[in-house]
C-alpha cells in the first residue's frame, strides 16, 4: 500500500525507475527449506530483484545504490540467459512500497505524487533508472539528428514520465509506436534537450552513454 510523504533521495528514485521498466520481483515472499529442523515456509522475504539484460556493470551500479541508501549491497548473477540484480532485505521492500506498490507490472506501474513535488535532484535519479532500463540513444540517418527514445505498452506512466521531463525543463513528445503490440514513444528530439539530457541526467550504462556520445558528434559531422 502506497502512503504518505517520506524522505525520496535522488539514489532511492533511481532504483524505482529502474523497477519500472524492469522489475523482476518486488514483494514479500515465502521461504523454502528446512534448516536444523525449522521449516521456514512460514516465513517471508523482501525480494527486490531487477532484470539486467547483458549489462552487468548496471547492477554493480545499483548495488552502489542500495548500498548508498540502505547499507546493504545486492547480488549481481547469471540467471540463464541474463544477468539480475537481487537484494534480499525486508527493510529495502518495506521503504520501496512507499512509492512502488508491489502489484504493479509494466502494464500498470505509476510515478507516485511524491515524486512530482520531490527536489529536482530525485526526479533526475527516476529519469535516469527508467532510461537505464527502457531508453536508448538513436541517430536518425535521414534528418541526421540525435533522439533520446523511450518505449513502453504503458501510457499512463509515459504520460507521467513525460510529465518528469517537462518539470525539468525538457521539451518532450508522446507519440503512438504500435498499434499491433500496443506500444508508446516517448522521445526528445532538440538538440539543447539532448545535450542536457547528456549532461544533466545521462545513462549510467556506459554502451547506451557511449552511443548517446556518439550520437552528439555525429550531428556536428
Amino acid at each position: 500500500m502506497l502512503c504518505g510523504k517520506m524522505s525520496l533521495t535522488a539514489e532511492k528514485a533511481e532504483i524505482l525507475g529502474a523497477l519500472f521498466g524492469d522489475k523482476s520481483l518486488f514483494g514479500f515472499y515465502p521461504r523454502y527449506g528446512h534448516y536444523k529442523g525449522r521449516d521456514y515456509s512460514h516465513y517471508k522475504r523482501g525480494v527486490v530483484r531487477i532484470s539486467l539484460g547483458k549489462d552487468q556493470e548496471w547492477g554493480r551500479h545499483l548495488s552502489e545504490l542500495t548500498f548508498a541508501s540502505y547499507g546493504i549491497r545486492g547480488s549481481v548473477a547469471r540467471d540463464t540467459r541474463e544477468w539480475v540484480f537481487r537484494v534480499d532485505s525486508g527493510r529495502v521492500v518495506r521503504d520501496l512500497m512507499k512509492w512502488y506498490d508491489p502489484s504493479w507490472d509494466c502494464h500498470t506501474w505509476r510515478v507516485h505524487s511524491d515524486i512530482f513535488t520531490a527536489p529536482d535532484e530525485a526526479k533526475i535519479g527516476l529519469l535516469r533508472g527508467y532510461c537505464d532500463a527502457d531508453g536508448s540513444p538513436v541517430y536518425n540517418k535521414s534528418r541526421k539528428q540525435p533522439l533520446i527514445k523511450i518505449e513502453s505498452v504503458n501510457h499512463t506512466g509515459l504520460q507521467e514520465i513525460n510529465h518528469i521531463f517537462q518539470d525539468l525543463g525538457y521539451t518532450s513528445h508522446l507519440w503512438r509506436e504500435s498499434k499491433t503490440r500496443g506500444t508508446w514513444g516517448l522521445y526528445l528530439t532538440r538538440l539543447e534537450d539532448i545535450q542536457k539530457f547528456s549532461q544533466e541526467i545521462g545513462f549510467s550504462i556506459s554502451r547506451k552513454q557511449a552511443r548517446l556520445l556518439n550520437c552528439l558528434s555525429l550531428n556536428k559531422n
